[in-house]
């Protein structure tokens, strides 16, 4: 919500905050799991308003103009068919954590992750997915990235990096990574990496 507060200021944009109600049935969506006693609950109105209001209270420093929307339903389905409705230029999503693996880092739900690939794949719009706090100063985009295999869906990657409003000095890097096997030779793969590059720069021709 910070990030997607500090990109609506950024680009003047209306912000539109979407929390959907996990139904613990597919049949009856209204049937979900309080958000803070865990017990199941059919989400009425009065519902709804306090998961509202509850959301409003936690984000309230950050946001600006905007609109909260709650819902129930299954999540990717119900992201997706608010932002074709909102005619959302952007979605931006956070994972949710649920612990930490043996190295310390956070790990994310079976469930979150099939949520953002749910998304990622139906909706109409590009799609964030932030995984840590970021900075107004550092959403003005100095240094981007675009990892590309060459297929249709890397070429809008391209095409957004192309056109995301950066800062005055910001500096696009464009990678592809080849795998590397044991019996080749190392003039093998400086020939191949050199014809690698060489299709990377007509690949971003135009773009």
């Amino acid at each position: 919500v910070q990030t997607a507060a500090f990109l609506a200021k950024i680009h003047h944009a209306k912000l539109v905050v979407v929390h959907v109600m996990e139904s613990s049935t597919a049949i009856y969506h209204n049937f979900v799991r309080h958000f803070k006693t865990g017990e199941e609950i059919v989400a009425n109105g009065a519902y709804k308003e306090t998961v509202r209001k509850e959301i409003e209270q936690r984000c309230s420093r950050y946001l600006e103009d905007h609109d909260i929307i709650v819902t129930a339903g299954l999540p990717w389905e119900a992201i997706s068919k608010c932002a074709r409705k909102q005619s959302a230029d952007l979605i931006v999503l956070g994972p949710q954590e649920e612990g930490q693996d043996h190295s310390g880092q956070p790990t994310v739900t079976e469930g979150t992750k099939s949520t953002t690939k749910g998304v990622i794949w139906s909706a109409h719009c590009p799609v964030m997915l932030v995984n840590g706090p970021v900075s107004e100063k550092k959403l003005l985009f100095k240094r981007i990235m675009v990892a590309l295999d060459f297929s249709e869906n890397c070429r809008y990657a391209l095409q957004f990096a192309a056109r995301v409003t950066p800062a005055p000095d910001a500096t696009r890097f464009v990678f592809h990574l080849k795998p590397c096997f044991r019996e080749e030779s190392r003039r093998d793969r400086e020939i191949y990496l050199a014809d690698q590059k060489e299709q990377l720069e007509l690949y971003c021709q135009g773009i």
